[in-house]
């Protein structure tokens, strides 16, 4: 914590991915359920709870419905396995925002850089495994292009 602490303090953005971890639980179902009595997805201030002033961005993802709020579209591929597809979503975002910190003021750039994160995340799951299927800027590119 004290590493967290040093790093908020030199004004180093942080992230945290808080997931679901499936092996911890009985079962999906039991999961799902949980989850579904604590948490009305359709609900915007369930999300907006989560903010605190400390934020520069809440992003909170809806598996292959895309993400809450944000208007940020899905991208209809031939999935095989989704293993790995938020992490590269969440990577492909922190690596933009790694190389262009005015995203976050420019709500143009943040769209443009949150539809790469899920081109990213989608051609990830057309083949099976996360580190075999990470996809090339070429074919995200591809992808967005041919969707339009």
């Amino acid at each position: 914590m004290d590493a967290l602490e040093d790093a908020k303090e030199d004004g180093t953005s942080l992230s945290y991915d808080p997931n679901v971890r499936l092996p911890l639980w009985c079962s999906i179902e039991d999961c799902r359920e949980e989850f579904l009595t604590q948490w009305d997805a359709t609900d915007e201030n369930n999300v907006l709870s989560l903010w605190h002033d400390g934020l520069k961005l809440l992003m909170v993802t809806d598996g292959i419905r895309g993400i809450f709020k944000g208007a940020v579209k899905e991208f209809a591929v031939n999935t095989v396995d989704t293993a790995g597809l938020e992490d590269v979503f969440v990577g492909s975002f922190l690596c933009s925002a790694a190389k262009d910190s005015s995203i976050f003021e420019d709500e143009t750039k943040m769209k443009e850089t949150l539809t790469m994160a899920s081109a990213y995340g989608a051609i990830c799951t057309i083949n099976k495994g996360d580190i075999p299927s990470l996809p090339d800027n070429d074919d995200v590119l591809k992808l967005i292009s041919d969707s339009h």
